[in-house]
């Protein structure tokens, strides 16, 4: 894909998939930050006192409910690791580009909310 038409994309609502076993209370936190409108993502500082909070929850387990989703999601991920059959082989794409540049995007539109987050959280 072009390096232009990534942004793009992610104006028109392109996000990444969120992993599957992704604990709820991080996958909302994750939609939050991907909000098109930028005056409904969480400050740097919200964003820290959130996962600060998560955290001493994690710690503490004062929250039932962030320690089992938090439990589920390591129980899932060792399991997919142990059924996964991985490869060391990594191949490099060949028109890759591995240095940072400054791209000018001087036309893209108006972000919008991918569709697919909401219905992926849902399931």
């Amino acid at each position: 894909m072009a390096p232009e038409v990534l942004p793009i994309k992610i104006c028109k609502g392109l996000r990444p998939n969120i992993f599957k076993y992704t604990p709820k209370l991080h996958a909302d936190l994750i939609t939050k930050c991907w909000d098109a409108k930028a005056e409904n993502r969480p400050t740097a500082k919200e964003l820290f006192q959130e996962l600060k909070k998560l955290q001493e929850y994690q710690v503490n387990e004062d929250d039932s409910d962030i320690k089992s989703q938090v439990n589920e999601y390591d129980d899932k991920i060792k399991l997919n690791r142990t059924s996964e059959k991985r490869s060391n082989n990594i191949q490099t794409h060949p028109q890759a580009i591995y240095i940072s540049r400054l791209l000018n995007f001087k036309n893209l539109p108006e972000p919008v909310n991918s569709g697919a987050i909401q219905s992926t959280l849902c399931k």
